[in-house]
């Protein structure tokens, strides 16, 4: 009842963060089977109210003075979909939104000690270990066992150029070996894709008409970046990507 009361209390794009005790070891067995047990409870809980998006963790700078210095974990749970574009800013953008929205401070030296674009980006991509013990729960994910199967192609087997069907036949991402339906693009790779997302796709649109670099930018990726229904390690991209 109180998550439910929760979810209806905030508005239709809202956010709501928790902190949910510290970190884990990558020994130990997935939270069902520890003293956390209530935490994976409550996890399940939000999706189970409504809540759309849930992104869980952690930051080093903060550390449990009794849990052998573990770092504090973290969650937020998203009400709609559409409210993770937040979550998913780049760096620029969120010190951006930080510069508009933070005082100058008198001394001159920034007012947030520990936070700011870059530090967003290390908190959205999952710590290794959260991932491992996600995949100790039982039964195993479907998608931690189709991740260990899955072929993955090499980004030295795709190139970007003209066509060769013909003049005029366009650009485009191409390969000169067979790739496997369902199969995942560079992530055993140390390097990936140049991703466009959404709101740099639009600051583009904007502004390639008033700048010659932004033109530039945009028409090569208008040329080379397209995919379409490209499905890429279980999600389907619908904006930019360059092979590079």
């Amino acid at each position: 009842m109180f998550i439910q009361s929760l979810f209806e209390s905030i508005t239709d794009d809202g956010i709501i963060a928790f902190h949910i005790g510290t970190s884990s070891k990558y020994t130990d067995p997935n939270d069902e089977f520890t003293n956390n047990s209530r935490r994976k409870s409550f996890i399940d809980l939000l999706s189970e109210s409504g809540f759309q998006e849930v992104f869980m963790y952690e930051d080093a700078n903060v550390r449990s003075d009794n849990d052998n210095g573990n770092p504090f974990l973290f969650l937020l749970a998203a009400k709609d979909w559409s409210s993770r574009s937040l979550w998913f800013r780049n760096s620029a953008q969120v010190d951006f939104e930080i510069y508009k929205r933070i005082q100058a401070s008198v001394s001159g030296k920034p007012l947030l000690e520990y936070f700011d674009g870059s530090v967003l980006e290390a908190f959205r991509a999952p710590h290794r270990v959260m991932e491992t013990l996600y995949c100790r729960t039982s039964p195993t994910p479907m998608e931690c066992i189709q991740s260990k199967k899955l072929p993955d192609i090499p980004l030295s087997n795709l190139r970007v150029g003209p066509s060769s069907i013909g003049d005029g036949s366009g650009r485009g991402v191409f390969t000169d070996v067979d790739i496997e339906e369902g199969s995942t693009v560079a992530r055993k790779s140390s390097s990936y894709p140049i991703n466009f997302p959404p709101s740099a796709y639009d600051l583009m649109l904007n502004y390639h008409d008033i700048s010659v670099d932004h033109q530039v930018l945009y028409n090569y990726m208008d040329g080379y970046g397209w995919e379409s229904e490209f499905w890429v390690s279980g999600m389907l991209y619908a904006y930019p990507s360059l092979f590079m």
